[in-house]
């Protein structure tokens, strides 16, 4: 087996909005710490393999679609994942809040970049498996003493001379240790983890962000009374980048004779999946531009902030009526086997309790991806149109994902 890794910093446009907040108002002032794509290739025999890791909120389905069209259009891979990070202080994507058009071409011509540039420096290469463990650092939001996954799993790619070449790092935890107050572009939690990481063992670090649509970090700002509530300094951001970091390293520095692993496979499937009744764009865009017009003029924040929740919802709409037909959109669940460990892909905000060592964010971006428990209960998440899949597409997701497990084991 041979593998390689290779990362770029991505273009962080002053005049392109943040994304993840509502009660964001103002263009980002500088950049904080830069946003990456990071890019491990892996050939197992006649197979091409790449991951690929986006510091951003997330990718729409159609975007990434085309983008692993055009990576196996040049034979640079057999299968692809693609996930994001999920930073809340990341470039508009356009999924929430209007991006660029050459904003992204550049995505595209850094994640050619990184590949070629993976597949030039690869070299002879061994894969080892475990996973640590670490607490107190995050809560389920919606239950202070609901379930989170502690879990840490990692993965180690070394070359012959056990030299680093990459780690492989999953965590399940939205990244929004930083609030809507933070104006400076940044990778959040998981862009210090890759840099401790990165650091410390001299290869490179690929984060997958797993299924942590319910849960937040715990850190020193966090309020328990108002969980949702985010406030976090970039010293917390260092903080916890260095707990799951340093986790990781230890896990790795002791994989070195045992779980030697380089069995690989892989599998992905194409799903229609039913929609929430989806306005027309018509009506979706003008209440866009009423909610413009009401941040504007508006000197009250408790009202800005309610129509800066109209605004990514409206516009989130807008963008979404042109991937639907006939009620339906479609999307790609995807599963990974690296030795032990099966990395299963989810099109969106996966709750916890659906999955260990998962990817959520991966492939598309469709809301909210509750458990049926969960979804009875309601609350934000479950609102539309944070929650945009119906009750039967989140059940054909979730037995989607189970299928893609069985079919690597």
């Amino acid at each position: 087996m041979k593998a390689g890794f290779s990362k770029k910093i991505l273009p962080s446009p002053l005049d392109i909005k943040l994304d993840g907040y509502a009660a964001r108002f103002e263009y980002p002032k500088g950049v904080h710490d830069n946003l990456y794509v990071r890019t491990l290739v892996l050939e197992v025999g006649d197979r091409r393999i790449v991951l690929a890791s986006y510091d951003l909120l997330g990718l729409d389905g159609r975007f990434v679609e085309e983008l692993e069209n055009v990576i196996k259009r040049e034979k640079l891979a057999d299968f692809v994942i693609i996930n994001t990070t999920h930073t809340h202080s990341a470039t508009a994507t356009g999924l929430f809040r209007p991006t660029k058009t050459w904003w992204w071409e550049s995505i595209k011509s850094a994640t050619l970049d990184t590949i070629r540039e993976a597949y030039r420096t690869m070299k002879e290469a061994r894969i080892w498996c475990s996973s640590g463990e670490v607490k107190g650092v995050f809560i389920n939001r919606r239950n202070l003493k609901g379930p989170y996954d502690p879990e840490i799993p990692v993965v180690k790619i070394a070359d012959e001379d056990d030299n680093y070449i990459s780690l492989v790092v999953s965590a399940a935890c939205h990244a929004v240790v930083l609030g809507p107050s933070n104006l400076y572009v940044s990778a959040d939690y998981p862009g210090a983890l890759c840099s401790f990481v990165e650091k410390n063992l001299g290869g490179g670090c690929i984060f997958l962000q797993g299924y942590g649509g319910d849960i937040n970090p715990l850190d020193a700002t966090t309020n328990l009374e108002k969980v949702y509530a985010r406030h976090g300094t970039f010293r917390e951001v260092e903080r916890l980048g260095r707990v799951i970091g340093s986790e990781a390293v230890k896990i790795a520095e002791t994989l070195f004779r045992n779980n030697l692993e380089e069995d690989v496979s892989y599998y992905e499937e194409r799903l229609k999946l039913r929609v929430e009744n989806i306005p027309p764009p018509e009506e979706s865009w003008r209440k866009y531009q009423q909610a413009l017009e009401k941040i504007k003029k508006s000197a009250e924040y408790e009202e800005k902030v309610e129509a800066g929740i109209e605004l990514m919802t409206s516009f989130r709409l807008y963008k979404f009526y042109r991937r639907v037909t006939g009620g339906e959109v479609e999307t790609t669940v995807k599963a990974l086997r690296l030795g032990k460990v099966i990395f299963v892909t989810g099109p969106g905000e996966m709750f916890v309790e659906i999955g260990l060592v998962p990817v959520g964010y991966a492939e598309d971006y469709l809301g909210y991806i509750p458990t049926l428990e969960e979804y009875q209960k309601g609350g934000y998440e479950i609102t539309f149109p944070w929650r945009i899949l119906t009750k039967d597409a989140i059940q054909k997701t979730i037995k989607s994902i189970n299928t893609a497990v069985e079919k690597v084991i």
